[in-house]
C-alpha cells in the first residue's frame, strides 16, 4: 500500500505487556495493570495499586476437577478446542454465582453503554480470578488465563448461558482465546479457538467488522489469533490525543502547521488515527507491514486520506535514529512498546525489553520533541505498573523531572485492575 516506509529492519516478533504473546502473525507485535495514584506527579493516570473491592460473594469451596492440574488447562468437548483454566484454590464465585457476577459487572458499567468496545468483566476485580470478557459492538471475548481460572469454569459449557446474559448489551456471539502462562509453549502454532469463525455460542461473525469508540470507526477481528486489533485499556487516552491535536490544530495557520504526531509501536495506528480525527498530521511506525495496512484501513473506514499521513515500517529505534538524520520534529509523540521483544539477530535487531530500556526509548524520543511538545508514555509492563515506577524511568530518561501533562482519570471498566497499566504525559521542563 501506498505510504508504507520500509527499513530493513521489518520482522521482529514482539512479546507484548498486555497478553504477554507473541502476534499469530508472522513477523508481529502485540500486547496488558494499575488505579488512581495515591501520589506522584499530579499528570498521572495509572491502573496501578487500586484497592480490591471487599469480598462481600463469598461462595463454597470449589470441587477438585478430576482432569485439572494446579494451574493446568482444562480440555472439555469433542475437538478439545475450548480451554477452561484451572486454579485449585477457593474464590468468591462458582458456577451458580456466575450469572449474578456478570450481571452486577454490566451494572457497574452501564455509563459505558454508549460505548461499542469495553471490558465487561475484568478477572477478580469482579469475582473470578483470570476470566476477562471485552465487548465489540456484537461480539464478546472471553480471555482466559492459564493457572488463574477456576477448574469450575470451562467456557463451552458456560459460553451459552453467558450469551443470554450479555443479548441486552446486543452481543450475538462469543469468542474465546486461551492464554498459557509459557507462550513459548505455542511454537508459533496458535490454538485452533483462537483462529476458528465458529464461536462458542452465537452466530458466526465476519472475519472484520468496524466498531464505533469517542468519535472514530476502527476495525477488530475476533478471531485473527490472540489479538483483536484495538487495546480497550487506552480508550480514553486515544480521546485525549484527539482532543489535544483539535485544539493545536484550532490554532494553526496553514496545514503545514497543524500538529505533528509520532506514534511508536503503533500496531493498528489507533492512536493515529484519533490525532488524524483532530486535524493532526500523523506518522505511523510498527514492524509490521500487515498492521501498517490494517492502520491504513482504519483511516479509510473514517473517510480520512491516508496519503495525508505516513506508515514507516521500521524498528521504532532505526526510526529515531532516521528522524534524527533528517532533522525531524514532532509536537506530541505516543510511546506504548510491548514488554519484551526477542529481536532478531538475522536483521540485527536487537533484543527489547522495557525493565532494561524504557529510559533509553524516553532519552530519544524526547531528541524529536518539538517546543511545547508533548510525549505519552505507557506500560503494561507489571514491575513498571507499581506506584511511581514509570516516573522514575521517565525521569531517569530525561536526566531531571519534566512538567507533566493531566491525562484523563481511570476508565471504569479497568479502574479496580491492580498493576496493569500505567501511562503518563510530559512536556520536557
Amino acid at each position: 500500500m501506498k505510504n508504507v516506509i520500509s527499513s530493513r529492519i521489518s520482522g521482529a516478533a514482539f512479546c507484548d505487556g498486555r497478553l504477554s504473546e507473541v502476534h499469530a502473525m508472522p513477523s508481529e507485535r502485540k500486547k496488558q495493570k494499575p488505579d488512581k495514584h495515591a501520589s506522584g506527579p499530579p499528570a498521572a493516570s495509572s491502573f496501578r495499586g487500586a484497592k480490591r473491592p471487599e469480598a462481600t460473594r463469598p461462595g463454597p469451596q470449589l470441587p477438585h476437577h478430576p482432569t485439572a492440574e494446579a494451574g493446568g488447562i482444562v480440555r472439555t468437548g469433542r475437538n478439545s478446542k475450548t480451554a477452561g483454566v484451572g486454579l485449585l484454590a477457593a474464590v468468591p464465585a462458582s458456577l451458580t454465582t456466575w450469572p449474578a457476577l456478570v450481571s452486577q459487572a454490566m451494572l457497574r458499567r452501564k455509563s459505558l453503554r454508549k460505548t461499542a468496545a469495553f471490558r465487561l468483566f475484568s478477572g477478580s476485580s469482579d469475582g473470578v480470578e483470570g476470566v476477562f470478557i471485552d465487548i465489540y459492538g456484537p461480539g464478546a471475548v472471553l480471555n482466559l488465563y492459564e493457572g488463574r481460572v477456576p477448574p469450575w469454569f470451562v467456557a463451552e459449557s458456560l459460553a451459552t448461558e453467558t450469551l443470554s446474559l450479555l443479548a441486552p448489551l446486543g452481543v450475538t456471539a462469543i469468542y474465546a482465546k486461551p492464554f498459557p502462562r509459557d507462550r513459548s509453549r505455542l511454537g508459533g502454532t496458535l490454538p485452533e479457538i483462537a483462529t476458528s469463525p465458529q464461536p462458542l455460542a452465537g452466530a458466526p461473525l465476519p472475519e472484520s467488522f468496524t466498531i464505533r469508540e469517542n468519535n472514530y470507526t476502527m476495525e477488530v477481528r475476533l478471531y485473527d489469533g490472540m489479538s483483536t486489533g484495538l487495546f480497550l485499556d487506552q480508550r480514553d487516552n486515544r480521546r485525549f490525543v484527539a482532543e489535544w491535536c483539535a485544539q493545536r490544530s484550532e490554532n494553526a495557520k496553514s496545514k503545514s502547521n497543524r500538529p505533528r504526531v509520532l506514534n511508536t509501536f503503533a500496531y493498528t495506528c489507533g492512536f493515529s488515527l484519533a490525532a488524524a480525527t483532530g486535524g493532526a498530521l500523523t506518522t505511523s511506525v510498527d514492524v509490521s507491514g500487515r498492521y501498517l495496512e490494517w492502520g491504513q484501513r482504519n483511516f479509510e473506514h473514517n473517510a480520512l486520506n491516508a496519503a495525508d499521513h505516513r506508515f514507516a515500517k521500521f524498528d521504532t529505534f532505526e526510526y529515531f535514529a532516521y528522524a534524527q538524520r533528517k532533522k525531524l520534529t514532532f509536537d506530541l509523540i505516543i510511546l506504548d512498546p510491548p514488554s519484551f521483544s526477542t529481536g532478531s539477530k538475522r536483521k540485527n535487531i536487537a533484543t527489547w525489553s522495557s525493565l532494561q530500556h524504557y529510559p533509553t526509548l524516553i532519552r530519544d524520543a524526547a531528541s524529536l520533541l518539538a517546543p511545547r511538545g508533548v510525549i505519552l508514555a505507557s506500560t503494561n509492563t507489571q514491575e513498571l505498573c507499581r506506584q511511581d515506577r514509570l516516573e522514575r524511568e521517565i525521569i531517569k530518561g530525561l536526566g531531571s523531572a519534566p512538567q507533566w501533562v493531566q491525562l484523563p482519570p481511570v476508565p471504569i471498566d479497568f479502574a479496580q485492575d491492580h498493576e496493569r497499566f500505567a501511562a503518563r504525559a510530559f512536556q520536557l521542563a
